[in-house]
């Protein structure tokens, strides 16, 4: 059936596992507690980056974020994330996803070189990242869901987002509901990913365990829907 893959919830707290579970996630996030920022983080373990204590640029609102300097050709050294993955799957018997920051956001949320082409800068990124995506492969599921990924036609997934996770305001189950069914008008239901639009870090439990509550409860209302065309 269709919207297998619910939520994963951003950065949660990696000692919070047990509370993922218990709100009903098919998929685990580890909570990133290791990174000081989604772009400085992965610029700290990549060759070719700089970063600042204090060049501190208004993100939004009150918050505030720190843009690495992209000076030079990048690499990865070794491994960034693997290790804080490798743990968290430990802690579960569901599977836990790698979250990596994309190249084209690691590239806006940085000031980068000016000497070359962007889009040759952009590749780099790209091919750190893959390596680290292989590392990941390799130290969490063993390569085996290379096979299920040939038999099924695998398209990309899509998680167009159900929430704004800017505010601390808590969706209802009805506008989580309207928003899937908006994305299954032009999603398959087997590639959508139901999450919110970016991590939850900025927020707090109470509101955060209440709207995946609520994101839960309206993905099974609408699997239920679904389940006869199944």
């Amino acid at each position: 059936m269709g919207l297998e893959a619910l939520v994963y919830p951003g950065n949660l707290d990696i000692h919070r596992i047990d509370l993922q579970e218990e709100i009903g996630l098919d998929v685990i996030m580890h909570g990133e507690p290791e990174r000081n920022d989604m772009v400085q983080y992965f610029a700290e373990n990549l060759d070719g980056f700089a970063v600042t204590q204090n060049g501190w640029v208004q993100s939004y609102e009150s918050r505030c974020t720190r843009p690495s300097i992209l000076w030079g050709d990048v690499s990865r050294p070794k491994p960034i994330t693997v290790d804080w993955s490798r743990y968290a799957q430990s802690l579960t018997a569901k599977p836990v996803k790698g979250m990596l920051t994309g190249p084209v956001t690691i590239l806006a949320w940085s000031f980068v070189r000016d000497d070359q082409p962007l889009g040759e800068t952009a590749r780099q990124v790209a091919l750190a990242l893959r390596d680290e995506i292989a590392d990941l492969e390799a130290a969490r599921s063993g390569m085996e869901v290379i096979a299920d990924i040939r038999t099924s036609g695998f398209d990309h997934g899509i998680g167009p987002g159900v929430y704004d996770i800017h505010s601390p305001r808590v969706p209802s189950i009805a506008e989580v509901t309207k928003l899937l069914n908006t994305a299954l008008a032009s999603i398959p239901a087997r590639q959508l990913w139901v999450n919110p639009d970016c991590g939850l870090k900025t927020r707090g439990y109470a509101e955060t365990v209440e709207s995946l509550q609520n994101i839960l409860a309206a993905t099974r209302a609408v699997r239920e829907r679904l389940a006869p065309s199944a």
